[in-house]
């Protein structure tokens, strides 16, 4: 028998802070403490089930803060109702005060800037367009279902999205915004006076149906001098060309006004037959008859004359260029790929139905380009939000977990949980399907050092595979109609009482006082037992 080799590789896992969070000590027996050690548990995930009034957000919020204090990496609260967070109720049961600046709370709804990416990418191997795409689209269809071509359809388009913004499909180096493969001809030049110089357009790549729309679209002009492609400062899209093709433009992710604009110009097409350039010559002349319609309304002076003479030219101007632009659509063909196209996109109704989901998700809020800035030196990120609504909050909430854990895949293995996510009315979020992200969270997500804490009325609202698969489960108190169900579910026997009486053990829990507990750790996985909960 050949003897095994003496130096076996490992796999390297980050090292984690070791985290102790108390519970309480027994409710009968004096001197036994239960406490989570993250360095002995089998995983970091909690199941925290509570009526109101059973103290359920002050221990969430103790669990937030002894997170915290104790050196998690990052504490993701994410708040339905607006009470996590606050350690007001707290302090009164600590011996020492609660520290400053722990704390960075964002909220979002429609009143606020921030949102949520839903198509930005990650620098990793496994987070590429594809991945990004796909999940996009069962992100929609998990709020309702999408036909077989309207799939496929948006699938192509964010693809090509992509492509656009300079994120390659096959080339996963492309996939930062460190890498951008249409600059590498980048160089500073001085424009003309009036003009903004366009470096990184590469013409030479471009073909004849894209020269001829980029002409139409934005009006740029060669400097045969600088040997560089300019653009009027004073155009409409001059900032969109700088963005796309300038020196100081940077490279972006797409956004979900960018997937809106696509499939609205799709749906335009569709209804009238033509090709891109001549539905954007079309869209001009519509923004320069309604700031005609808009000047008309006004009283005006002399000055005024000359602005509605002035816009009248450019609104004959603008219909000339959109009747040639429809006479080349027709007899022209861009990409030799209409046809196909054509058959992809054959439902207007279709196309319309995707532009108002897109549509909806934009007005909700969730999903506004400008991405929260949290402070990356306070441990606990609060995610307020309490405006939105149920469907609005179920896509937050899939969007966002989706983020944490692809990031957390991304730093790679640890050992233990180092990062963690809590949020209350779990019931809301939790979903019976294995590719679900909780789920995936629950059963992938352990390795990579996260936890999840979940908050809920009643554990009924649980697969078996979320019970079985959450290391800690805290039952504060238990509404009356989920008693029997939950009971069964735990695995709890009726207790006989000395008065001859079977009564079920969560009946005896007293809110806020005392609960029941169950912690498994590598190799045991301990029963429920009663103990008095800790106030702090």
């Amino acid at each position: 028998m050949s003897e095994l080799p003496q130096d076996i590789p490992r796999r390297y896992k980050r090292k984690t802070q070791r985290i102790v969070l108390p519970f309480g000590t027994h409710a009968r027996f004096a001197g036994q403490e239960y406490s989570f050690d993250s360095h002995k548990a089998i995983n970091g995930h909690f199941l925290v089930a509570g009526p109101s009034g059973s103290g359920k957000s002050h221990q969430l919020n103790r669990m937030i803060l002894g997170l915290a204090e104790q050196g998690a990496k990052q504490v993701f609260v994410i708040d339905v109702h607006g009470d996590l967070g606050d350690f007001s109720d707290i302090a009164p049961h600590r011996d020492r005060p609660i520290p400053e600046g722990l704390v960075h709370t964002i909220n979002f709804g429609e009143q606020t800037q921030y949102g949520l990416p839903p198509l930005d990418l990650l620098d990793d191997p496994e987070g590429g367009p594809r991945k990004r795409a796909n999940a996009f689209i069962n992100l929609l269809q998990r709020q309702g279902a999408l036909g077989p071509k309207q799939k496929t359809a948006l699938y192509r388009l964010l693809i090509d999205l992509y492509k656009q913004h300079g994120f390659m499909v096959d080339d996963p180096k492309t996939w930062s915004l460190s890498y951008d493969p249409r600059r590498t001809r980048s160089r500073n030049v001085t424009p003309r006076p009036g003009m903004l110089a366009l470096p990184n357009l590469n013409w030479f790549d471009k073909s004849e149906g894209e020269k001829d729309e980029i002409r139409q679209e934005y009006g740029v002009k060669f400097n045969g001098e600088t040997k560089c492609w300019e653009i009027s400062q004073d155009h409409p899209k001059a900032s969109e060309a700088v963005e796309r093709w300038g020196e100081a433009g940077g490279k972006r992710f797409p956004t979900l006004a960018d997937v809106r604009r696509h499939l609205w110009d799709r749906l335009v097409m569709m209804k009238t037959g033509q090709s891109a350039p001549a539905i954007r010559s079309f869209d001009k002349v519509m923004s320069l008859a309604t700031k005609r319609a808009k000047l008309r309304a006004r009283k005006f002076d002399s000055a005024g004359a000359e602005d509605l003479d002035k816009l009248e030219g450019m609104i004959g101007k603008a219909q000339a260029e959109a009747v040639d632009a429809f006479k080349d659509g027709i007899e022209k063909v861009d990409s030799g790929q209409e046809l196909e196209e054509l058959l992809l996109w054959d439902s207007a109704d279709a196309v319309k139905g995707l532009f108002d989901r897109i549509e909806a998700l934009e007005r909700s809020g969730i999903f506004k380009g400008v991405a929260p800035p949290f402070d990356e030196n306070v441990p606990i990120w609060r995610y307020n939000i309490k405006s939105l609504s149920d469907d609005e909050q179920q896509l937050f909430v899939d969007v966002l977990l989706e983020r944490i854990f692809l990031e957390a895949k991304s730093r790679g293995e640890a050992d233990g949980p180092d990062t963690f996510i809590l949020f209350d009315e779990a019931h809301k979020f939790v979903v019976d399907d294995g590719d679900h992200i909780i789920n995936r969270i629950v059963k992938e997500a352990r390795k990579f050092g996260v936890g999840m804490i979940m908050g809920s009325q009643a554990f009924i609202h649980f697969s078996d595979d979320l019970l079985m698969s959450s290391g800690v489960k805290l039952v504060l108190g238990c509404p009356e109609m989920y008693r029997e169900s939950m009971r069964r579910k735990l695995g709890l026997d009726m207790i006989d009482m000395r008065s001859g009486k079977r009564v079920n053990p969560l009946s005896l829990i007293r809110p806020k006082d005392t609960a029941m507990l169950s912690m498994a750790t590598a190799g045991e996985n301990a029963p429920m037992t009663d103990i008095k909960i800790c106030a702090a």
